[in-house]
């Protein structure tokens, strides 16, 4: 049985072997010299393979031969984007699931848009689009400072959507 998860996890294990591989030991891949931090980089992409892994192994016990088709990068990216606004315990439990051990907690968000700015570049010979977007409930507000960190880090833009009294319109914009 062939299994659809190996998309964004191929993606990660070449980039991983991209920014390990020195050529003579001297010059860095260009993968590497894109990244204005590649160590910080390729811990994110470590513990994002290492979530991915778990996640996958997780899937599988509830349907053990059925094909399962999922984004490890999108998941990972939409729990960092909520794990930006969490303290404390939740924030902690957070960091714990997505394996974001390794990568220093003030970093995580610096990580994730070096990342995004060398693999979401539009001026690459390729084409990687992620479909980050935060919808908010009309009526309650956010902080500035975690909407600007967002779509920076993210290039997460925000919609106010009114779940409660347009909840079929909201759902169907969501799920477009």
């Amino acid at each position: 049985i062939l299994y659809y998860a190996f998309g964004n996890i191929l993606l990660i294990i070449l980039f991983i072997l991209a920014v390990k591989r020195k050529v003579s030991g001297k010059m860095a891949t260009k993968a590497e010299a894109a990244f204005k931090n590649s160590d910080l980089v390729s811990k994110l992409v470590k513990a994002n393979a290492t979530f991915a892994l778990d996640l996958y192994k997780e899937l599988l016990k509830d349907k053990p031969k059925e094909n399962i088709f999922f984004s490890p990068l999108s998941i990972s990216a939409a729990f960092a984007m909520v794990r930006l606004g969490a303290r404390g315990n939740t924030a902690t439990q957070m960091e714990e699931v997505l394996k974001f051990g390794s990568v220093d907690k003030r970093q995580i968000h610096a990580a994730f848009e070096d990342f995004n700015s060398v693999f979401l570049n539009p001026d690459s010979p390729y084409i990687l689009r992620t479909a980050n977007r935060l919808f908010a409930r009309k009526g309650y507000t956010f902080l500035q400072e975690f909407l600007n960190a967002t779509k920076q880090c993210y290039k997460a833009e925000t919609t106010v959507k009114d779940f409660v009294g347009n909840a079929e319109e909201s759902r169907a914009e969501i799920n477009q």
